[in-house]
């Protein structure tokens, strides 16, 4: 397989369907692109290593949450995530099998966040992940969607949508010297 150069590589667009730019409470997250306190990572126990895909991100956020503390996304930033990348140049050790094996224990050690509708079989709509009624009820609309190709637009629009409604009006974080 020929190595691709590093401008050929697809990487998630900056687009109308991205995340927006200012600081907000986002019902996900990607465990890479994270900082923590010592003192609260210490408090929930780590970063759990059960689930070898992506299911210590919203076990994560519930934790946290369940601290009373906030995941904020930070406005403002620039941050490269290549997610295909490892896949892409076949680095990646990670089989079906394995996200089966993951998806069977997120369903039987947390019920009520597993949906068999939602983006890797979360349940975006339940609390700790959506913060209000307004996203809680995107959410749950979208995952009740009987077409899957139309479930899969909804939330993307759901994931662009999202930041303005759990948008952190007060923060400090992320303001531009020119939005001052």
């Amino acid at each position: 397989m020929d190595t691709p150069r590093f401008d050929q590589i697809e990487v998630q667009g900056t687009g109308y369907f991205s995340r927006q730019n200012f600081t907000c409470e986002p019902s996900s997250m990607s465990l890479n692109l994270n900082l923590f306190k010592r003192e609260t990572l210490e408090e929930i126990g780590g970063v759990t290593e059960k689930y070898k895909f992506g299911f210590s991100e919203p076990i994560l956020i519930y934790q946290i949450r369940n601290l009373n503390q906030r995941c904020l996304m930070v406005g403002g930033t620039r941050v490269y995530h290549f997610d295909q990348l490892t896949k892409y140049l076949g680095a990646s050790s990670l089989k079906d099998k394995d996200y089966d094996r993951d998806i069977e224990l997120w369903f039987e050690e947390y019920p009520d966040f597993a949906s068999a509708r939602g983006i890797a079989s979360i349940n975006f709509s339940a609390e700790p992940f959506s913060i209000n009624k307004r996203t809680k009820w995107l959410w749950a609309f979208a995952c009740r969607y009987p077409s899957r190709r139309v479930r899969a637009k909804l939330f993307s629009w759901i994931m662009w949508l999202e930041p303005w409604l759990t948008r952190d009006k007060d923060s400090h974080l992320g303001k531009s010297k020119n939005s001052e």
